[in-house]
C-alpha cells in the first residue's frame, strides 16, 4: 500500500505526512448524460476530501495526483468525459463504446493546489452505476 512520507518542517523537525487516497464507485444508479459522476459508494477517503452530494473533490495538501477513472457506459455511442478544475473544464477524454459492456478509462498526472476542487463529468452517454465503473485520487508527489 501507501506508505506515509517524511517531509522537513520549517523548524528542521520531521513529520509524516500521509498519503491522500480517495476511491470509490457510483452506485445508486446510473449517471445520466451532462451531469457529475457521483461516487456515492466511497471506498476509501483519507483526508475526507469527496463530497459524496455535489460530486467534488477538495485538495487538501498541494502536490501531483494521479486521477484515474474507470467508467462503464451504459450504451453504445461516443461517451466523453470531462475533468473540471475550478469549475473550469480542464481535459477531455472521448471513447467510442462499442456496446453497454465498454468502459471508457482516464489516468492522468496533474499539478494540484491545495482547495482546488475537481469533478469528472459525463456528457453524451450515461455512465452505468456498477462496481466495475470507479475513481481514484490519490497525491503521488509533491
Amino acid at each position: 500500500g501507501l506508505k506515509w512520507r517524511a517531509r522537513k518542517m520549517s523548524n528542521g523537525n520531521m513529520a509524516e505526512v500521509p498519503p491522500v487516497v480517495f476511491g470509490g464507485v457510483p452506485g445508486a444508479g446510473a449517471v445520466a448524460a451532462g451531469n457529475t459522476v457521483i461516487f456515492d459508494t466511497v471506498q476509501d477517503d483519507t483526508h475526507s476530501i469527496y463530497n459524496a452530494t455535489t460530486g467534488e473533490f477538495i485538495i487538501p495538501l498541494s502536490g501531483i495526483y494521479s486521477i484515474s477513472c474507470n467508467l462503464q457506459a451504459d450504451s453504445s455511442g461516443t461517451l466523453y468525459t470531462y475533468l473540471y478544475v475550478n469549475g473550469a473544464q480542464d481535459r477531455v477524454f472521448q471513447t467510442t463504446i462499442m456496446d453497454a459492456a465498454d468502459r471508457a478509462v482516464l489516468t492522468l498526472y496533474r499539478k494540484l493546489y491545495q482547495g482546488d476542487v475537481i469533478k469528472i463529468y459525463a456528457s453524451n452517454g450515461a455512465v452505468r452505476a456498477s462496481s466495475a465503473s470507479y475513481c481514484t485520487v490519490v497525491r503521488i508527489g509533491s
